[in-house]
């Protein structure tokens, strides 16, 4: 692994695999709300712009509010994610996934 690949894997090492299941945790939020209601993420949107496109489909904000935060602070900043992070990214996550299956 060379370049950007190495030093995503070195901080999935440095973070307990933490911020490998907030990416997994956002990759699913993308996946399903684009198959479920056809809101696909462009990749020139950035988290906070794909988040607005999912409130305008009546999605809840508050859970996409704290899980785009939780993975803007894996992706761009320097604070090392814990336990606490990933169980409010996965209660956010699951509030989502049963809003987007109720409607």
């Amino acid at each position: 692994m060379a370049g950007v690949s190495s030093f995503i894997a070195l901080g999935l090492l440095a973070e307990g695999y933490w911020v490998l299941r907030l990416y997994q945790a956002y990759r699913t939020l993308c996946e399903v709300s684009c198959e479920r209601r056809g809101i696909r993420r462009a990749q020139t949107m950035t988290p906070r712009e794909y988040r607005a496109a999912l409130e305008r489909a009546a999605l809840p904000n508050g859970p996409l509010a704290r899980l785009t935060a939780l993975f803007e602070k894996a992706r761009y900043g320097r604070e090392k994610l814990g336990q606490e992070d990933e169980q409010v990214a996965t209660a956010a996550l699951r509030s989502i996934l049963q809003e987007i299956e109720l409607t």
